[in-house]
């Protein structure tokens, strides 16, 4: 690992260590102050924010406003996925109760970019579906349960032989998807491939790996794509779905076991995948961003 990965891994540990004690001051100052923010989905927390100062007072008053700060640890569970480069990626579980009854139990795919020692661009995705209902207030028409293996931050794999492996593993995947090679995605995944996908919607959760559920995720088809992050263990990738009429980003980590893939993890805009697949949608009405708008194709540009 190169030294200005291990910077930006100790200063991502930090971030999450005092994001779990509520030291917001520390938080914050790990932020350039012109930190560009990219969070997922169409809500009120959602899109392009610019400026640290600004960035925290809209997230403390629409997010951790109706939670109960005080009563445990936010961070339950932070694992690094990919490092290399100025990029760190990590899965991030925290939760807390509401105020008013509930729990907010939220899944991350958080992808960093630093320099000078400080955290510039953020791009994070997230289980919309679970701020609409948990803090904004909101329901699905047709109520969700949790899956039977419910997504989670999972344990690391054995990863590949080399970054090269992983990179050529990440090409090959993104290759196959992009064009619905379906054939050809389901030859790179190993024989103990595992699909999870965040969420509560009927895709959603972890099961061995089929490749009619991920055809199924990526309904409408790729339209845009980037690998932001990769190591020997794992590439990140962002994707833009093809169909204009529903703007789907995914955030997609390709973990490898041995030399082939062993375990595709998707986060995605669960809010917009009950609407667009299952007709299913919020009441009494989703809350919406007053940001640019959130556009994968646009971060990482600077």
């Amino acid at each position: 690992m190169s030294a200005e990965a291990m910077a930006g891994r100790a200063v991502i540990d930090r971030y999450h260590r005092a994001i779990a004690v509520g030291d917001y001051d520390v938080v914050t100052a790990l932020h350039a102050p012109e930190v560009v923010v990219w969070m997922s989905g169409q809500s009120i927390v959602s899109g392009r924010f610019q400026g640290r100062t600004e960035l925290f007072a809209h997230m403390t008053h629409h997010v951790l406003g109706p939670l109960d700060t005080q009563a445990e640890d936010y961070v339950k569970a932070v694992r690094v996925v990919a490092e290399a480069g100025d990029r760190v990626a990590v899965i991030f579980h925290g939760g807390l109760p509401n105020r008013s009854g509930g729990r907010y139990d939220q899944y991350y795919l958080q992808i960093f970019r630093m320099a000078d020692g400080l955290i510039q661009e953020i791009v994070e995705l997230f289980d919309t579906v679970m701020f609409e209902q948990a803090v904004a207030g909101n329901r699905l028409r047709i109520a969700r349960t949790q899956p039977r293996t419910p997504f989670g931050v999972g344990d690391a794999l054995s990863g590949a032989s080399s970054r090269q492996v992983m990179a050529d593993l990440a090409d090959a995947w993104l290759a196959a998807v992009s064009v619905g090679d379906w054939p050809a995605t389901a030859l790179l995944a190993g024989t103990n491939c595992t699909l999870a996908v965040a969420g509560t919607t009927p895709l959603s959760g972890v099961s061995p790996f089929e490749v009619e559920r991920l055809r199924a995720v990526l309904e409408g088809g790729v339209g845009w794509s980037r690998i932001a992050c990769t190591d020997h263990r794992a590439s990140v990738v962002l994707m833009r779905g093809a169909d204009p009429s529903y703007p789907q980003n995914y955030g997609v980590v390709l973990e490898a076991d041995g030399d082939h893939l062993g375990r595709v993890s998707i986060f995605w805009d669960t809010a917009a995948a009950e609407a667009r697949l299952y007709h299913n949608e919020m009441l009494p009405e989703p809350t919406t961003s007053i940001m640019p708008s959130f556009d994968l194709r646009l971060a990482f540009e600077g």
